[in-house]
């Protein structure tokens, strides 16, 4: 069932609740907000509200993205090198790429769990997003270009 009488309250931007609203987000990090809004920190904050309820609304598609390329990629290197794909000299895994690998092996390890290729490849991708609007998805830097390893999403 769904409430079609929602209702938004409104929330006063008094200069006291605009400065502990600056002083917990930061100043460096209002700067562009305060930027775009024309130095009005109550727009700023409502833009950065606004900045947030639009990431939030792209990380489950993200979330599908990210699991579908780290298997399509997996599969793809696993079909070319075999089994330990992520150990072949041809895989063409940069430095950051072999360190993420060692890294979750020993947190597999660590946690008493197999050292299969499925869970190394789940906890050696790497994915990060800038409040600037530029997101990258690393999963293996250097491999193949035929097997599409690196993406970069601009918004």
């Amino acid at each position: 069932m769904v409430d079609r009488d929602l209702r938004v309250k409104t929330f006063s931007y008094t200069d006291e609740a605009l400065d502990e609203l600056e002083a917990a987000l930061s100043h460096e990090r209002l700067s562009t907000y305060l930027d775009a809004a024309g130095r009005y920190r109550a727009s700023a904050i409502r833009l950065h509200a606004w900045n947030t309820a639009v990431s939030s609304a792209f990380y489950g598609p993200l979330q599908g993205l990210e699991l579908a390329l780290r298997n399509a990629m997996h599969r793809r290197l696993a079909e070319r090198y075999g089994p330990a794909c992520y150990d072949h000299p041809g895989a063409g895994l940069d430095r950051g790429a072999v360190v993420r690998i060692a890294g979750a092996r020993s947190e597999l390890a660590r946690d008493g769990r197999g050292d299969d290729t499925p869970r190394v490849v789940e906890f050696s991708t790497d994915y990060n997003a800038s409040p600037r609007g530029v997101t990258n998805f690393n999963v293996l830097p250097r491999a193949p270009t035929e097997l599409g390893a690196t993406l970069e999403f601009r918004f």
